[in-house]
C-alpha cells in the first residue's frame, strides 16, 4: 500500500512538473558567426546582470527556462553594440534581430511586447525630432547666432514636454499593463511630474499589478517622493563620520540646513564643492549647518573611503559628513530618493524642507535670503 502511495504520489509530481510555465525565446540573427555568445540579462542593483547564455548556431538562438513573474529584460551579443529591452514572461517569444541595430529588433509572442513596440515606435519619433533639434543647434551655436538658438531652445522645450505626456497618457491608457507600469516606474525616478500626481497614476492600477517587483519599487520611490517634498520634515538618519562615530540629523541644529550628496567621484559635485564652500564661510556663522552625505563606494573604487577623505581634505570642505560607501544603495540616499548627483535639500530651524537642488549662485541668493 505505501509502495502504491509513492507512486501515485511521483505521477502527480511528475504531472505537476510538466505544467509549469515556461519561457521559449526563439531568434534569428544574421550575419553573425556560429559560436557568437548571446546574454540574456537582467537589472540587478543598477547595473546588467546575466540570467542565461547561449550561442548562435546556423544564425539562431534560443533560450529556454522560467521566471517567477514577468520583468523587463535585456538580450545582447557578444561584440555588438547594444542590447535589445523586452518583456520576459513564461510565453513563447519569437525574435528577428538585426545584427547592424540591435535595438530596433522586433518581437512577437505577447500582447505586453506588442505594448512594448507601440510605446518604443512613438518615443523614437519623438527622440529623432529631439536629435534633429540637437544638430541644428550644434549649427546654431558654430554661427554664434543667438536668435536662432533662442528659437531652438523653445522648440526644444516644446519636444521634452510632449515626451512626457505621452508618456503620461500611455501610462493611463495601459494601466491594466505591465508595460504601463514599466513606463511608470522609469518616471517616477524623474522630475518632470509631482508625487501626487505620480501616485494617482499608481493607484489606478490593480492591485495584482502593484505586487508585482515594478510595482514595490514605485512605492517605495513615491513614499521616499512624498516625505521629501517641500514642505514635509525631512527623514531621520544617521550613519558613520570619516573617524568612524555616528552621526544623526537630529545632533545637527541650525538655522539653516543644507543636506548636500554628493561623492568624490562625481564630477559635477566637485565642481560645485567651491561655491559650497564659499557659502559656508559666509554663512555659517549666521546659523548655517551642513552635513555632506557621500555615495562613494561604487565597485570600481578599491579604497571608497581613502578617495572619500582625500576628496574631503583636497576640497576644503570643513563641515559634517557621513557615508556608509554603499554607492546608490546609500539607505539615506533611498530614503531621499537620490537617483543623480549633487542634489540639496535645504531645511529649517524644525527640519522642514523648505527648497531643493539649489547650485551656484541659486544657492548663494537663497542662502542670503534666509539668514541675511
Amino acid at each position: 500500500m505505501l509502495k502504491k502511495w509513492i507512486l501515485i504520489c511521483f505521477a502527480i509530481l511528475a504531472i505537476s512538473c510538466s505544467n509549469e510555465k515556461s519561457y521559449t525565446i526563439t531568434a534569428s540573427i544574421d550575419g553573425v558567426e556560429d559560436g557568437r555568445k548571446v546574454f540574456l540579462n537582467f537589472v540587478d542593483e543598477n547595473k546588467l546582470s546575466a540570467k542565461d547564455t547561449t550561442t548562435v548556431t546556423n544564425s539562431t538562438f534560443s533560450f529556454t527556462g522560467n521566471i517567477e513573474a514577468p520583468d523587463v529584460y535585456f538580450i545582447s551579443v557578444d561584440q555588438i553594440k547594444n542590447n535589445f529591452p523586452f518583456i520576459l514572461e513564461n510565453e513563447d517569444i519569437s525574435l528577428t534581430m538585426y545584427k547592424d541595430s540591435i535595438n530596433t529588433s522586433t518581437i512577437e509572442g505577447t500582447k505586453e511586447n506588442d505594448l512594448l513596440q507601440e510605446y518604443t515606435k512613438n518615443a523614437n519619433a519623438i527622440g529623432k525630432e529631439i536629435g534633429a533639434l540637437r544638430s541644428e543647434n550644434a549649427q546654431a551655436q558654430k554661427a554664434q547666432d543667438t536668435a536662432w538658438m533662442n528659437s531652438l531652445k523653445g522648440e526644444y522645450e516644446s519636444l521634452i514636454t510632449k515626451g512626457a505626456e505621452f508618456d503620461t497618457q500611455f501610462i493611463k491608457d495601459n494601466n491594466e499593463s505591465l508595460m504601463g507600469l514599466f513606463i511608470l516606474e522609469r518616471k517616477v525616478r524623474g522630475k518632470d511630474i509631482e508625487a501626487n500626481e505620480l501616485k494617482a497614476l499608481f493607484d489606478a492600477f490593480p492591485e495584482n499589478l502593484k505586487q508585482n517587483r515594478a510595482g514595490i519599487n514605485i512605492s517605495e520611490i513615491l513614499d521616499a517622493k512624498v516625505a521629501t517634498a517641500i514642505g514635509s520634515i525631512a527623514p531621520a538618519f544617521s550613519a558613520p563620520t570619516p573617524n568612524g562615530d555616528m552621526l544623526a540629523l537630529n545632533d545637527v541644529k541650525g538655522k539653516i540646513v543644507i543636506l548636500d550628496f554628493w561623492a568624490a567621484w562625481c564630477g559635477p559635485c566637485r565642481r560645485e564643492n567651491p561655491n559650497v564652500v564659499n557659502v559656508y564661510n559666509k554663512y555659517h556663522d549666521k546659523g548655517l549647518e551642513i552635513i555632506s552625505i557621500s555615495l562613494d563606494g561604487t565597485p570600481k573604487q578599491q579604497d571608497p573611503k581613502a578617495l572619500w577623505l582625500k576628496a574631503i581634505e583636497d576640497d576644503k570642505l570643513t563641515w559634517h559628513h557621513v557615508s556608509n560607501l554603499q554607492y546608490f544603495q546609500d539607505p539615506i540616499a533611498k530614503a531621499y530618493n537620490i537617483n543623480s548627483i549633487p542634489a540639496t535639500f535645504i531645511l529649517d530651524a524644525e527640519g522642514k524642507i523648505i527648497a531643493k537642488n539649489l547650485r551656484g549662485q541659486a544657492l548663494e541668493d537663497k542662502m542670503a535670503e534666509l539668514l541675511n
